[in-house]
């Protein structure tokens, strides 16, 4: 049953492709076009801020090495001139400290108040 209707569908639709007009040459490309661009935009609207974060990370790279040079060839003229005019690095004061620091007589406090009242 299910099979002649089928076959009565397929013979009334291949006298309906019969008259339809060939498609030009331009077609195909034109259809390609369009999805192409449906699909640039649908990975916009997905992907749309990692994209402008892949087309400015040359400009950042550029921009930090550009920053780093500067920074770098600064330094190095204040080193210089600070040297050459024979003044002397005063040493940073390091983690560790090279005297002893007073106690904090901790014991006293805790001590003091815990007392216990006489009653």
């Amino acid at each position: 049953m299910a099979l002649e209707d089928f076959a009565e569908t397929r013979l009334a639709l291949e006298g309906m492709f019969g008259t339809l007009p060939e498609p030009g040459p331009w077609f195909t490309r034109r259809v390609m076009q369009a999805v192409a661009a449906q699909e640039a935009e649908l990975e916009e609207k997905q992907n749309g801020f990692w994209i402008g974060v892949r087309r400015l990370a040359p400009r950042l790279v550029a921009f930090a090495m550009l920053l780093l040079m500067l920074g770098g060839t600064w330094a190095f003229q204040v080193r210089r001139t600070t040297l050459a005019k024979g003044q002397q690095f005063v040493a940073a004061e390091g983690i560790f400290e090279a005297t002893p620091s007073t106690p904090a007589y901790d014991d006293v406090v805790i001590a003091s108040t815990h007392e216990e009242k006489a009653p």
